[in-house]
């Protein structure tokens, strides 16, 4: 038997602790709104749609692989116009784990569907204008914009590995998924000391 969701998140939560209080709140405030507001002293239901939750073992991997293949593209940047050698040298070990962690998925959904090809997502604008911003930024600036970016950025595969987490079957994705949100959050906790960093 996996993990069941209590277990799950109480994973998670003491993997964010152990990494980054920033984090901790971000998620928090994403995973645990509640789901009524106060308006003018009244409660009034709360509207925002709640996150993204993969269901199935197929739906994880279309959701994940182009949220992984988005990171690349902004990690290679960073690698070919960054200007400090331990911001390099994350979205360096981001590309080998990521592309390692596509190979993976890209092998399972073939075996799931008989495709080799994940279905292309929606145009994400909120991501085409970040990679535009990173795109126009020189020198010191391409890693300040990096780092600002891939936190958030982390967050989201962090908040989908753990949402999509309780229905995934094939053992294999589970421990992707596992190690997403342990590896991220530890990538989010570097990215945001270096951020503060001189």
């Amino acid at each position: 038997m996996g993990l069941t969701y209590p277990a799950v998140e109480t994973t998670l939560m003491k993997t964010i602790a152990m990494n980054s209080k920033r984090l901790l709140s971000l998620l928090l405030t994403g995973l645990l709104l509640p789901t009524l507001a106060f308006a003018n002293g009244r409660r009034v239901q709360n509207t925002t749609p709640p996150p993204y939750t993969p269901r199935t073992d197929a739906d994880f991997i279309e959701a994940l692989v182009p949220h992984h293949l988005d990171a690349l593209e902004m990690a290679r940047v960073e690698v070919e116009r960054g200007t400090r050698p331990e911001v390099r040298a994350i979205a360096e070990g981001m590309i080998a784990d990521q592309t390692r962690e596509i190979a993976l998925m890209i092998a399972e959904y073939r075996d799931l569907t008989g495709r080799s090809r994940v279905p292309p997502p929606p145009t994400d604008r909120h991501m085409r204008n970040d990679m535009a911003l990173l795109d126009r930024a020189t020198g010191a600036a391409v890693d300040a914009v990096f780092l600002e970016q891939m936190i958030p950025h982390h967050a989201g595969a962090l908040v989908l590995a753990h949402r999509a987490l309780p229905y995934l079957r094939r053992q294999a994705l589970r421990d992707l998924a596992q190690n997403v949100q342990n590896a991220q959050a530890a990538e989010i906790g570097e990215m945001q000391e270096l951020k503060v960093a001189p």
